[in-house]
This record gives structure tokens, C-alpha cells and sequence, in this order.
């Protein structure tokens, strides 16, 4: 494995070794009035160039500078970043990832063969990848920048500690935003579009990082095996891995898969917006159940009892209730 040792900061991956801290609700406001100009964005791009040293350097600052970058690294994450950005703006009326216009910075070529990104709790690390040359470049796929992002917009607004069954919401709050900012940018239908998050920078074909149906991600020497579970009964309740939150969260993930597929319509809007009400009243320590029932409550305020149903049908395909 790399060794990133030397690199401060929590790491995720969409992997293991994540832990955020220090989580403060901000003035977070869905009726914001929005500016779509680019230029109205605030990024930050720093390069490290193979070391410990982050952020690094700073490369680029505005968006009149990019056509002057050649790196891929620069290119891909600033552009997906923005993405991202403009997604909270045109979607949800949000502004930024605090919900008042921060300045969302990234740093790339973190370390030698990183195979990682991650949110440290101020801004965005990626690494190159190799792995034995198993995984690629992690910004060489758009839904693992847009999970990511999405562990800052939980940080400044929402406020889920980050263990057990809370961090397992955590993380797949971080998943369902990853698939469904993937597929606004792609207007995908539910049946059309992409469901495995990391399925980009892993060189074994048909495998990803996450899948939200019933399939194993990944399973093969250099990286292991898939160990997210995708029904309660197979509940993970060992204290690896934060308790589980990378493993557990499988289940919420297939979950939310499941209802998007009953019901058939853009993932990016009613199931965005039952989502989103109900993380706007979540407790710090909301364990499954009460995520569900604030789930069920937005679903039934903003929707109805036909949605609210097929709602109650995807919970209880996992267990849950």
C-alpha cells in the first residue's frame, strides 16, 4: 500500500479512514437568491507536486486562467468542482458548501501514488492513485470529486457525528449526492444512469468503488473484496471502520436505489428533495430509524401517500422497517 503517513489530515477514499470534527450549522438558506456566472464561483486550485507539502502551490484562482492549464489534474478537478458548485446553486438554491459563498479549494498530486481523496475538513486532497497500477488518478472520476464535496456540505450544515450509525448516514448522504449530481449533469433517467461511483479510476473492468444494487463492487486481490452490506440483517456492529460507516451505509444506499427505481422519475428531483428536507432536521446522533422516519415525514409533506408508499416498500426491502 502507499504510504501517506506524511499527509495531515483525515482521509476517506470513499474508504475507511475518515473522521470529521467540529461540526457547526450554518445560516444554510434553500431560498437564496442565485447568480449562475461562472465567474461568480470562488475555487481554489493548489498543486503539491508529489509531496506532503498541502495545499502546495497555488495554480489557479479564476476561470479567465484555465484555458492557460495543460495538466489533467487541474483541468478535470476544477471543472468538476464547478460542476458540483453550480449544482447546489441551480438545484437547491445553495451557495457554495456553507451555504454563504466559501471558497471551495483543492489540492492536487498530494503525495507519491496517493491512492485517495478526500475532504480533511478544509479542503480537497487528491493523490494520483497506482496501487500496482489497479487504480488510476482519483479525479478521473467525476462522482468521487462530487462525494467528497458533499462530506464539506455535510460538515457546514448538517450536523451527523461521524460514527456508527450517524456517520453511516453520513457517508451515504455522500454516495446518493455523488449518483445524483452525475445524473443531472447527464439528464440520466433512473434505469440509464450511472450507479457506481469510482467505476472510473479502478482498471479491472465492471467494478467500482460503490454499486447501489445488490452487487459486489469489487473483488479481487489488490483491493479485496466489497464489504458494504445491503440489508439490515447483515448489520456491521464491530468498531472498525468507525463502526461501520463505509459498510453500513450499503444499506441506505440500496435503499435509496430502490425507491429511485419504483418510482421512476429524475433521481434530482423528488428524491433529492425528500432527502435534502429531511437532512434539514436531523439530529447529530440520528440513528437508521429516525432517518427514516424523517425521510418518511418529507416524503409525505412534500409528496403524498403514493410517494410515501413506495418509500415504506424500499425501507422495508432493506429491513429497515
Amino acid at each position: 500500500m502507499p504510504d501517506t503517513s506524511s499527509i495531515t489530515g483525515p482521509s476517506d477514499t470513499m474508504g475507511k479512514n475518515s473522521h470529521y470534527q467540529g461540526f457547526v450549522k450554518s445560516g444554510l438558506s434553500l431560498g437564496r437568491k442565485t447568480n449562475d456566472k461562472l465567474d461568480m464561483i470562488k475555487m481554489k486550485l493548489y498543486n503539491s507536486l508529489n509531496t506532503a507539502d498541502i495545499p502546495g502551490s497555488l495554480i489557479l484562482w479564476k476561470q479567465a486562467n484555465l484555458a492557460k492549464q495543460s495538466d489533467p489534474a487541474i483541468i478535470e478537478v476544477w471543472n468538476h468542482t464547478q460542476n458540483y458548485i453550480m449544482f447546489l446553486r441551480q438545484v437547491l438554491n445553495i451557495y457554495s458548501l456553507d451555504g454563504k459563498g466559501k471558497c471551495v479549494t483543492s489540492s492536487v498530486h498530494v503525495g507519491k501514488h496517493l491512492c485517495n481523496a478526500f475532504w480533511n475538513g478544509y479542503f480537497m486532497i487528491y493523490g494520483d492513485g497506482n496501487l500496482n497500477n489497479y487504480l488510476q488518478p482519483f479525479y478521473r472520476d467525476p462522482m468521487i470529486i462530487y462525494h467528497e464535496l458533499t462530506h464539506g456540505l455535510i460538515q457546514y450544515n448538517f450536523p451527523l457525528e461521524y460514527f456508527g450509525e450517524s456517520g453511516a448516514i453520513n457517508e451515504h448522504v455522500a454516495d446518493a449526492f455523488s449518483v445524483i449530481v452525475q445524473h443531472y449533469l447527464d439528464k440520466s433517467p433512473p434505469s440509464e444512469g450511472r450507479w457506481n461511483p469510482g467505476s472510473k479510476i479502478i482498471t479491472k473492468r465492471n467494478m467500482s468503488l460503490r454499486t447501489f444494487d445488490d452487487s459486489v463492487a469489487y473483488d479481487y486481490a489488490e483491493l479485496g473484496r466489497d464489504d458494504q452490506v445491503k440489508h439490515a440483517k447483515d448489520f456491521y456492529e464491530e468498531e472498525e471502520d468507525f463502526g461501520g460507516v463505509h459498510i453500513n451505509s450499503g444499506i441506505l444506499n440500496h435503499m435509496f436505489y430502490t425507491f429511485c427505481m419504483e418510482l421512476n422519475e429524475n433521481i434530482w428531483d423528488k428524491p433529492l428533495k425528500i432527502w435534502f428536507n429531511a437532512l434539514m432536521n436531523i439530529r447529530p446522533n440520528c440513528n437508521f430509524e429516525d432517518f427514516a422516519s424523517l425521510l418518511a415525514e418529507s416524503c409525505n409533506d412534500l409528496y403524498g401517500e403514493e410517494a410515501l408508499n413506495i418509500l415504506i416498500k424500499a425501507l422495508s426491502h432493506v429491513g429497515i422497517v
